[in-house]
């Protein structure tokens, strides 16, 4: 009997399919570390580790919820063994229940797991802390941003998770952004310089926002200065093209130097006027270096 190419074919191409499942192993993390009473006396027995809820791993495998794992402790109360990391899961709140019995009481903890390829991790490194039930408080070194925290330009670093009313929720900043206002009333091309703003710390500007009276316009820039007691002379202009400040506001992120040293005078620039504005309004943002 002839055995069809064809068939040849399926029978090649479904080996090769279970030989790529099989090669697809399991991101694991390993906890080891040594389980001790309050007097230091090591605990004997076993330790016995169980998920808490149907997760699915960062990697992609479901692990049901009461799936639990046996570990003999030893005569030290040292125990090893093998978790799939809950951090990256889903749902976010996957955890596991832990438990084993002392001498005087039975103890849960509950354990969130971090992915770690390194090395092993410890008792501390996944400890869940539970003052109040069902209030779930983990470490710190075991927070992940959400997937869409990713910086937006090179300049934006050391994201930080922030609350925010508008939109409401957390979203993903960085830990050293601030802004501040420079409102000039009555503005004219004679008070170039005039109005100064010195920063404590080096910073880059990120971007700037500008607005005045209806029907009126001001045309500004801004220069960084050196501190000096000769007036603080100018030195290189901030914006690449003068910003033209309307009734609906305009803003820019287009800089010819937007870095500014630490203790030097940030002076506004209106540098043409048309109408007479009773006020223009200068919102700039900016992230520490």
């Amino acid at each position: 009997m002839r055995i069809k190419p064809v068939l040849i074919f399926l029978v090649l191409f479904f080996i090769m399919l279970g030989m790529a499942a099989v090669s697809q192993a399991q991101i694991m993390t390993t906890v080891a570390d040594t389980l001790v009473g309050p007097n230091g006396t090591p605990i004997i027995g076993s330790l016995v580790v169980t998920n808490a809820v149907t997760m699915t791993t960062n990697d992609g495998f479901v692990i049901p919820a009461g799936q639990s794992v046996k570990v003999t402790l030893s005569s030290r109360g040292a125990f090893t063994v093998n978790l799939a990391p809950n951090t990256g899961s889903s749902p976010y709140n996957a955890f596991y229940y832990a438990d084993y019995t002392t001498a005087a009481a039975r103890i849960r903890e509950e354990w969130v797991v971090p992915y770690n390829a390194a090395g092993p991790v410890k008792l501390t490194d996944v400890r869940a802390l539970w003052p109040t039930a069902p209030n779930i408080k983990i470490p710190a070194a075991q927070f992940i941003p959400p997937p869409t925290c990713t910086p937006v330009a090179a300049a934006l670093t050391n994201l930080v998770l922030r609350y925010t009313t508008n939109p409401i929720g957390w979203i993903c900043a960085p830990d050293n952004m601030g802004a501040v206002d420079l409102n000039l009333e009555n503005p004219t091309p004679a008070d170039a310089g005039k109005f100064q703003w010195e920063p404590k710390n080096a910073l880059t500007i990120t971007r700037i926002f500008c607005a005045t009276d209806p029907g009126n316009s001001v045309t500004i820039n801004l220069d960084v200065r050196t501190e000096s007691s000769s007036n603080n002379p100018a030195a290189s202009q901030i914006l690449t093209v003068p910003l033209q400040c309307t009734e609906n506001g305009v803003s820019t992120t287009s800089f010819a130097s937007a870095s500014v040293p630490a203790q030097s005078p940030v002076a506004l620039l209106p540098l043409a006027i048309s109408g007479t504005p009773g006020i223009v309004r200068v919102h700039v943002e900016y992230i520490l270096n």
